[in-house]
């Protein structure tokens, strides 16, 4: 977490520090600043994750930098000798407001905070993005991408790139021409369903196909060669409607 430490007073901002790579090992001080006006400069080019702030300083005080300057909404914590400026620090958004000299357990506490906060973000925004790509799907027959939601992440497959989808249980797991493979909670039913219209045939009760990454049928043998070399069976019974797809 890149961070950057504004307070007029040298002492204080080696203190600071200090405290912060004890109780915060991801908390990366990139640049520490007495003078209000140098920070802003530093901070119109390279903006950071994290900003520890005074607010009695020459110059500027901690509230007028934040009018002039406030990158990307990046989250504030004020650091201070004061107490009277705490209600102003919230109505700025503030993450937190600490007085001097902050304890260890009042930095480590805010540091989670701002955790917290940042994963709760991500959530939201995954959340935003399976709502937007259900109605794209939603609004196309013919799908050309696909949005898989696995366990770790939500993935957006361009469906010329799916070679064939197996069934694993309830689940069903993708592989694709690039040989990359992708689990999901979802039947392999509900993908036949969905891809009818995108050339894929089920060939056999555990494998739904992508015609256009058939390599070769091997008929003695009872084995499809796919083009990312992944070889599958198929039963005599279907053979002549793989072929009449394949037309």
């Amino acid at each position: 977490m890149n961070t950057v430490i504004v307070d007029d007073e040298p002492l204080y901002i080696e203190l600071l520090s200090r405290k912060l790579h004890q109780v915060a090992p991801d908390v990366n001080i990139t640049a520490t600043f007495n003078k209000p006006i140098d920070a802003l400069v530093f901070l119109r080019q390279n903006p950071v994750d994290l900003l520890f702030l005074d607010v009695e300083m020459p110059e500027i005080d901690g509230f007028a930098f934040l009018d002039l300057f406030r990158p990307n909404d990046t989250p504030v914590i004020f650091v201070t000798s004061h107490e009277g400026y705490a209600l102003k620090a919230f109505r700025y958004a503030a993450v937190d407001y600490l007085l001097k000299p902050a304890q260890a357990n009042e930095l480590s506490e805010a540091i989670n905070k701002i955790n917290r906060i940042k994963k709760e973000d991500l959530f939201s925004q995954m959340d935003v993005l399976r709502s937007a790509m259900k109605e794209i799907q939603s609004e196309n027959s013919r799908f050309n991408r696909l949005v898989l939601n696995t366990q770790d992440k939500v993935v957006v497959l361009d469906v010329e790139e799916i070679v064939n989808i197996e069934a694993s249980g309830p689940y069903s797991q993708f592989y694709t021409i690039d040989k990359k493979q992708y689990i999901t909670s979802k039947p392999l039913g509900h993908y036949e369903d969905l891809l009818r219209v995108n050339n894929f045939f089920r060939l056999h009760r555990s494998h739904l196909i992508n015609l256009l990454h058939v390599n070769s049928i091997m008929k003695d043998d009872g084995v499809v060669l796919m083009r990312n070399g992944t070889q599958l069976p198929f039963t005599k019974d279907n053979i002549s409607k793989l072929l009449e797809n394949l037309k």
